[in-house]
């Protein structure tokens, strides 16, 4: 017992922050859970479909519009001396960019996804997108950025509020108040604007609703390092939230409609890593030196996380879904073991990123992040023609594990070395010594 404190006394931080991560992950996992069975109880495979398409849309555009500016932030804003003001800046820009592209999306969606038009068919449905791309995209900034000054209690307070308001508003959206094309992720929406209340109205009263001075300049001289960022975080999401849009297009509603509910499930486990490796970034920005003890204890959590988790789903998974119905389990089933299966190369595939970036290597970083994406939906194409929903996810593992047996030496390289060494010309932490080269 002493030799297991003694190992995790480097890594309380880590563990503090990683275990807030995980526990906002299991609350929105399970009360999305509840969200999309009520779904399924409520509406045809055909809206529950849609809605699951056009929230992937919603997070997909959220993840373009950030800019990689949380990321960025959540490394150096501790180094800042007016914190509070570069991360407005940052929410003003990305927020503000989140809603033009979102803007377009929905005029050009008839064209190019015609299965996707009832969410421009009517000005209601065009604004509640409009503006679920808007919040989705400033709540995704904002929790990276109190993860990264430990104000993990407020990002589980947002989180709860918006699992909490998109269950409630759910019935209503079912009693007929909206058609049934757009009910489903417009209460979705709701939810997200009443977890912005929750979290900005009780500091408005505290501290008053002073303006404070934007950081143009400051933001603009992270550009460069905030787009690779970038780069790397939308590689990674896209090869997440472009796939029911894949098979939405490819195949059909009711199709996604299992499948959405498969994705969601497994991605529970990825959450788990994905919480790991980002925590890492944070703690070993602040602290490089202790890097190997860091990265030995997000590896051993993710890999316990997702072999239990896997082996959860592989026993559990076909009397889960037919909680939806049984359509639901026959066409879900074979998927969600094989999505579950992927998230340990994903996991591998984190951590290298992960080092990458507290490396200074970015720009490297993504470059292979982008051609791995590249890979990952040719295959995810290619097995959606050849086999459908498990073709897919099929081909799909195969992509994700050969980058990670690419990885897999410089991960476990990283755990050997004792520390990183700090680059004084160069102001960041460098690669030698930490076997990330």
């Amino acid at each position: 017992m002493k030799g297991v404190l003694a190992w995790l006394a480097p890594c309380r931080q880590t563990a503090a922050t990683t275990g807030g991560l995980i526990t906002t992950t299991v609350l929105t996992t399970a009360t999305g859970f509840v969200f999309w069975w009520l779904a399924a109880r409520f509406f045809s495979r055909d809206a529950v479909g849609l809605a699951g398409a056009a929230v992937s849309a919603m997070i997909l555009l959220s993840q373009v519009a950030e800019l990689g500016l949380g990321t960025r932030l959540a490394g150096v804003l501790h180094l800042d001396e007016r914190p509070h003001a570069l991360a407005a800046t940052a929410l003003v820009v990305s927020g503000a960019f989140a809603i033009a592209l979102a803007m377009a999306f929905s005029v050009l969606t008839p064209t190019i996804f015609p299965e996707l038009r009832p969410i421009s068919s009517q000005f209601i449905s065009q604004t509640v997108f409009v503006v679920g791309v808007g919040l989705s995209t400033v709540g995704s900034i904002l929790d990276q950025l109190m993860a990264a000054r430990s104000q993990n209690f407020r990002r589980l307070i947002r989180n709860v509020a918006f699992a909490i308001g998109r269950l409630a508003f759910l019935p209503l959206a079912a009693a007929g108040l909206l058609n049934d094309d757009i009910a489903i992720y417009t209460a979705w929406v709701a939810g997200l604007g009443v977890s912005f209340l929750v979290v900005l109205i009780p500091g408005s009263a505290r501290r008053g609703l002073a303006i404070r001075p934007l950081m143009w300049a400051q933001l603009a001289q992270m550009a460069g390092d905030s787009m690779s960022h970038h780069v790397i975080n939308l590689s990674r999401s896209s090869s997440l939230w472009l796939l029911p849009l894949i098979v939405t297009v490819m195949l059909s509603k009711a199709a996604n409609a299992s499948f959405y509910v498969a994705l969601m499930l497994a991605n529970s486990l990825a959450l788990v890593a994905s919480s790991a490796t980002f925590t890492l970034y944070i703690v070993a920005a602040q602290t490089p030196k202790i890097l190997w003890q860091q990265i030995r204890f997000t590896l051993a959590l993710s890999a316990a996380a997702v072999v239990l988790g896997t082996a959860v789903v592989w026993l559990m998974g076909r009397p889960v879904l037919s909680l939806f119905g049984e359509g639901y389990a026959a066409a879900g089933y074979p998927a969600i073991v094989i999505l579950a299966a992927t998230t340990l190369p994903m996991a591998v595939k984190d951590h290298w990123i992960s080092l990458q970036r507290i490396s200074g290597n970015v720009r490297r970083a993504a470059g292979v992040a982008s051609g791995g994406l590249v890979v990952e939906l040719l295959a995810s194409i290619l097995g959606a023609a050849l086999g459908g929903v498990v073709g897919l996810a099929a081909w799909r593992l195969v992509a994700v594990t050969l980058q990670a047996s690419l990885m897999a030496a410089a991960v476990l390289r990283a755990t050997v070395h004792p520390g990183v060494e700090r680059d004084s010309s160069a102001g960041r932490t460098s690669a030698q010594g930490a076997g990330l080269d």
